[in-house]
């Protein structure tokens, strides 16, 4: 069945993903440039930028193509369609995404000197990069993370796992970003890997792939018994939450934390008030989250049961699409 094709512009196509990417996950669209060159977004017009806005709000994910040699100021750009306020505002201009103290810089990532708010992520080392004189980039493992790694057998087998399901915000003080961009500037060329879930299935996938999931769509799969207890179920996260679980352990599918016990104590973090703590609904789509949460009440029973929260915080669990290209593998030009 060929995929559904979207309002289109004079500058690109937009479909949907093909329905053995997409599944029935209701993540995914593909935009295609109609020239070769890379888009700048200086060039859309008020009708392109509509659409644009309408097919991620629509799709949760576009995937552009043929974006290599993308100037890294058109991406600053690009993401200002969706959210205005992104520089110095959202979580890309504040300093604990660039604290060395802070679990979020584990990985070493740069910031670009003529686009400040694009993080450079990667593994190894990197010299004369976008005027960077030398970078040693660090790729986290779910090894130093997850409770039970996967062995050196599982390992050698092409096993792999997804290192923990986030949406990318610091969680506090900083407003959380209403998008993210990535760009593959070099795309690892190694064997595909697989990965294991619990109920048996598996999943081959690209290596450096990143996967996305419908928080939405695990919601509406609920039964109404379980929609009603997750609607009437309140939480309250922990303040500083990667901190407070910066010694915790992660299950083995990235889900959740393996045991309670491990946090920070609250005393211990580092300085926070109530008032950098808010709520950013959005609109009246309910999604299903799986989450390590410091109290609850109405039901809960124990820390880092299942619930609802807004579209704003961070959605969690199967069914996802992940985009990986095992059947269709692009090169470093397409991404």
């Amino acid at each position: 069945m060929p995929s559904a094709t979207l309002p289109t512009s004079p500058l690109f196509t937009i479909h949907q993903l093909a329905p053995e990417l997409r599944k029935d996950t209701l993540i995914g669209a593909e935009v295609v440039p109609s020239t070769e060159s890379a888009i700048d977004p200086s060039t859309f017009s008020p009708d392109d930028i509509t659409i644009l806005r309408q097919a991620l709000y629509d799709n949760s994910v576009l995937v552009f193509r043929k974006q290599q040699g993308i100037n890294p100021l058109a991406l600053e750009r690009l993401a200002s369609i969706w959210d205005e306020d992104m520089v110095n505002v959202h979580s890309s201009g504040k300093d604990q995404v660039r604290d060395p103290r802070s679990i979020l810089s584990r990985n070493n990532g740069a910031r670009l000197p003529a686009a400040p708010n694009v993080q450079v992520i990667g593994n190894g080392e990197f010299h004369n990069y976008e005027n960077i004189e030398y970078m040693n980039l660090r790729h986290v493992d779910s090894a130093e993370f997850h409770a039970e790694p996967l062995t050196e057998e599982d390992l050698a087998d092409g096993q792999t796992r997804f290192y923990r399901w986030h949406q990318d915000a610091p969680l506090y003080e900083s407003l959380p970003g209403k998008v993210t961009l990535i760009h593959a500037v070099v795309v690892p060329q190694l064997l595909d890997q697989k990965i294991q879930f619990q109920d048996g299935q598996e999943m081959q996938l690209q290596a450096g792939s990143t996967a996305f999931i419908s928080g939405a769509k695990a919601f509406q799969l609920l039964t109404p018994e379980e929609q009603e207890f997750a609607l009437n179920t309140t939480v309250q996260y922990a303040p500083r939450a990667y901190e407070w679980i910066r010694n915790a352990k992660a299950t083995s599918d990235g889900l959740g934390i393996a045991k309670v016990g491990d946090e920070t104590k609250e005393d211990e973090l580092p300085p926070w008030t109530w008032d950098k703590v808010q709520a950013f609904p959005v609109r009246p789509l309910l999604f299903l989250q799986e989450a390590r949460s410091d109290k609850f009440q109405d039901g809960m029973e124990e820390s880092g049961s299942t619930f609802a929260a807004p579209p704003s915080d961070f959605g969690l669990l199967r069914p996802f699409s992940p985009y990986h290209g095992s059947k269709n593998r692009r090169s470093d030009e397409d991404q």
